[in-house]
């Protein structure tokens, strides 16, 4: 089964970006990127200026494509930035596949949620206090469940806490 993380998402987080590359040092701004997976911290990190630059133009058009005709959309403006936007959604969806069917469930809610909070234009303060609440769902999960979650993405622990 594979992790059903939409284009939109990921490229909306990316198209925010572009206003702010520097990687945020305070605030709700460093708590939200704090709790990123380190998949999407490092393809954050990885990205220019100009990369951004062709999220943000091509914006859009990658809102209304699924993954795999937005990386193919991409890799006809700028193919490296297709790469690492590809070797990103692979590396989670590895991490995501080997899960058993519990977390599986639980963080594809988070990521719907997530979706949904960020299609919204909230502000960092209101997606970190909504994303707390989805994460407080994590109370019914088993502890064995929130350890193999813990192992694919530790960054989530001080969600569960």
């Amino acid at each position: 089964m594979m992790f059903q993380m939409s284009a939109t998402l990921v490229f909306s987080l990316l198209i925010a970006a572009a206003n702010t590359l520097p990687v945020p040092q305070s605030g709700a701004d460093k708590s939200f990127f704090d709790i990123l997976p380190d998949e999407l911290k490092n393809l954050y990190k990885s990205l220019s200026f100009k990369d951004l630059k062709t999220i943000d133009h091509l914006g859009d058009d990658l809102g209304k494509t699924n993954a795999t005709n937005a990386f193919d959309f991409i890799k006809s403006e700028d193919a490296p930035l297709a790469d690492k936007l590809e070797n990103f959604f692979d590396a989670v969806s590895e991490k995501f596949d080997e899960l058993s069917d519990k977390p599986k469930k639980f963080l594809q809610e988070i990521a719907d949620k997530f979706e949904n909070v960020v299609d919204t234009d909230e502000n960092a303060d209101q997606i970190m206090t909504d994303m707390a609440a989805a994460f407080k769902k994590a109370d019914n999960l088993s502890p064995s469940a929130k350890q193999e979650i813990l192992n694919a993405f530790p960054t989530f622990k001080q969600l569960f806490d």
